[in-house]
């Protein structure tokens, strides 16, 4: 939010506090995912009005791809930024999804007795899905192998999960985009780039309630801070 009103402000003091909150949820969690939120903030200001945006997103993902190698192979050996980015970013999600997958696919589905419905159902196994993941397929139980939205939804409900999550997902974006339908629409799409994240390294209701989206969703729609259309002519000086 502080990120996205200081590009919308030109004011650097929320952007530069709006970085540096970034940096200590990074030195907090260790989530690396939230290292490239402020790249993917700003690849998002400066590529919504191109029209060649998708080719240079895909040119970009490519260039830090081979710069990560590039950085590592002068290190000796060091995987720090192929391992941040390329491993850990892009790649584990899908090898996490996976280990789900088969995991599930041979044992029984979850069907939310580790969440919503703990009350009600009996959990199946001693470890929460993404514990029982790292212990399973990493070898360490103390390995938070969280999966996507898509993995969590497989080990809950099997491939009716999947549709379901699909679906809710797909009802999720429609109340943001009806929530910042007032709103300038590239403030609004800067503004869910970091909560969106959280889909593919998390489950859908956590992504809802925990990691930001259902606050952003109302942030949104209630907040002064984000500008209406009407207001917009700052974009227009950039």
């Amino acid at each position: 939010m502080l990120i996205t009103y200081g590009f919308y402000r030109k004011s650097s003091i929320p952007l530069a506090i709006g970085c540096v909150g970034q940096l200590y949820v990074y030195s907090a969690t260790g989530l690396k995912a939230v290292l490239f939120c402020e790249l993917a903030i700003f690849g998002i200001f400066f590529l919504y009005k191109s029209r060649y945006a998708i080719l240079w997103l895909a040119v970009g993902l490519t260039s830090m791809i081979i710069l990560a190698n590039a950085a590592d192979s002068l290190s000796e050996g060091e995987i720090f930024w192929t391992g941040h980015f390329t491993m850990r970013f892009l790649a584990m999600p899908a090898v996490l999804t996976s280990y789900y997958f088969d995991f599930f696919s041979q044992n029984q589905f979850c069907y939310l007795s580790h969440s919503i419905f703990r009350w009600f159902l009996d959990y199946p196994y001693p470890l929460e899905p993404p514990m029982l993941i790292g212990s399973v397929y990493i070898g360490n139980p103390n390995c938070n192998a969280n999966g996507n939205i898509w993995a969590d939804g497989y080990a809950n409900f099997g491939l009716p999960g999947v549709l379901l999550v699909s679906i809710a997902l797909g009802f999720t974006f429609w109340l943001y985009d009806s929530a910042a339908e007032a709103c300038d629409t590239r403030t609004a799409t800067m503004l869910f780039v970091t909560p969106s994240m959280a889909l593919s390294n998390a489950a859908f209701l956590t992504s809802i309630v925990t990691n930001g989206i259902g606050l952003t969703i109302l942030l949104c729609l209630f907040s002064p801070i984000f500008l209406k259309r009407t207001r917009a002519e700052s974009w227009s000086a950039l």
